[in-house]
């Protein structure tokens, strides 16, 4: 993974895009599809079947370039993300609400405007998404830092919110894949990763003012908590800010194998601690702020950080 965050994905952190037309919109709902690479979605063979209208028209698709001059570098990737069975790409679209009733092809400042913009400058943070992933002759994968761009469609469609609103509750979770392909771009050589653009996004506004973020991207390059660090980016970005509020960090030797995994215990002794569920529950009620939300994990690793800086003290 080139790109994670250690803070878990949940809807209390999905980014709120603020638009000149769109204030504070709020994300209707969201899904993702993951699709291994090779393989083909089955979005075509279901929305021949079905008898829902659902056109988009696109525009022709462009790239968004880092707004300022990036670093030009090569990013090893761990040997985990060079498994062929991992290199998957991922589909993640939100629906967002028009709340001021603006129509958005009466305006020349529409949603893709303000979107390009913001996502042109998070990629001077975030500049290895706009280069290419190059495979080696050792089949590992290295990300070329070239500032080449992410791929952008904006499109269109005849089709308001709460029309798909009903549509969702009449046909359930088939409407994820009768809609899927036309609001996820997928041009010639997207179904690889090699030599391609790493992330595809697509902003379809719809009739009612409101809009469709959707995006596809490689999950060997960003998990799904780095992708809302970065999207939290673009938000601040489309706000106005001038840089995001956490950048992120490229520090590639923390993850490369060692050529040698021989290593020595400088400790004389070794003793291992059972955390059962008498001692978890001690641990809770030691901390009744955490009593409800925290993990098992997160306790255990909280104590251990606090008994280390309280023996960090005492030294």
């Amino acid at each position: 993974m080139l790109f994670g965050y250690l803070h878990s994905l949940s809807p209390s952190t999905t980014p709120t895009i603020n638009i000149h037309l769109h204030s504070h919109p709020t994300t209707y709902y969201h899904y993702r599809v993951i699709t291994h690479v090779g393989h083909h979605s089955p979005t075509s063979a279901t929305r021949q079947n079905s008898s829902l209208k659902f056109k988009v028209t696109r525009h022709e698709a462009e790239l968004i370039q880092p707004a300022k001059l990036t670093p030009n570098e090569s990013l090893q990737l761990s040997d985990l993300d060079s498994v062929n069975s991992l290199r998957a790409q991922l589909s993640l679209i939100h629906f967002y609400k028009n709340r001021d009733n603006i129509d958005p092809y009466l305006s020349s400042l529409g949603p893709s405007k303000v979107i390009k913009d913001a996502i042109a400058k998070a990629l001077v943070s975030y500049y290895p998404l706009a280069g290419r992933i190059r495979e080696t002759g050792e089949g590992k994968l290295v990300v070329e830092c070239t500032g080449e761009g992410v791929l952008f469609v904006d499109a269109c469609v005849d089709v308001t919110l709460e029309t798909l609103r009903k549509w969702r509750l009449e046909r359930g979770f088939i409407l994820h894949f009768l809609v899927l392909e036309e609001l996820v771009y997928d041009g010639p050589g997207s179904s690889g990763i090699v030599h391609y653009p790493l992330f595809i996004i697509q902003v379809t506004r719809l009739k009612c003012g409101g809009f469709i973020l959707a995006l596809k991207f490689i999950h060997i390059m960003i998990d799904g908590s780095g992708l809302v660090q970065f999207l939290n980016a673009v938000a601040e970005f489309a706000h106005g800010t001038d840089f995001p509020s956490i950048s992120p960090v490229w520090n590639r030797h923390l993850i490369i194998t060692p050529n040698s995994t021989q290593f020595s215990h400088s400790f004389d002794h070794i003793e291992s601690f059972f955390f059962g569920p008498t001692e978890m529950s001690k641990l809770r009620h030691s901390v009744p702020q955490l009593h409800v939300g925290a993990t098992n994990f997160e306790l255990i690793t909280a104590h251990i950080w606090r008994s280390r800086a309280m023996a960090l003290y005492k030294v």
